[in-house]
């Protein structure tokens, strides 16, 4: 089975995986609280992921039949994986470091924060023992 038009899927495909990569890590939707007004409702307001940030990389696709039409879609499917994918790795390389949990953005200063914070946490919680001689 071949993709229908597979030079239009491929970078629609990668476009979908680096927009949402691109949300995962820096875009952060933000409200007043007091009016509920949105405060972050244009591109001037949240940094937006470039080519340049994001590392080479391959897309893939594995066709299924789906019905006698041969009906397929390309529209949302990375949305639902890529910010839990991405989030999971990095709490992955911090678990060592004692972060369970981050919300995000996980823009840089909040990885570090949250890096800082578990690990002020862990020396505040160790009992020191003198050396016994």
């Amino acid at each position: 089975m071949q993709l229908p038009r597979k030079n239009l899927t491929v970078p629609a495909g990668a476009g979908i995986w680096c927009q949402d990569i691109g949300q995962t890590l820096l875009e952060r939707v933000a409200y007043d609280p007091a009016s509920g007004q949105l405060l972050s409702g244009s591109f001037m307001d949240f940094a937006m992921l470039r080519a340049d940030d994001l590392p080479t990389f391959t897309t893939a696709f594995n066709p299924v039949v789906s019905d006698d039409h041969a009906v397929r879609g390309i529209g949302e499917g990375p949305t639902t994986g890529a910010p839990p994918a991405v989030v999971n790795a990095v709490l992955d390389a911090l678990s060592g470091h004692g972060v369970h949990a981050i919300d995000m953005p996980l823009t840089p200063e909040r990885v570090w924060r949250r890096s800082q914070d578990a690990h002020s946490a862990a020396v505040v919680g160790m009992s020191w023992h003198p050396a016994r001689s």
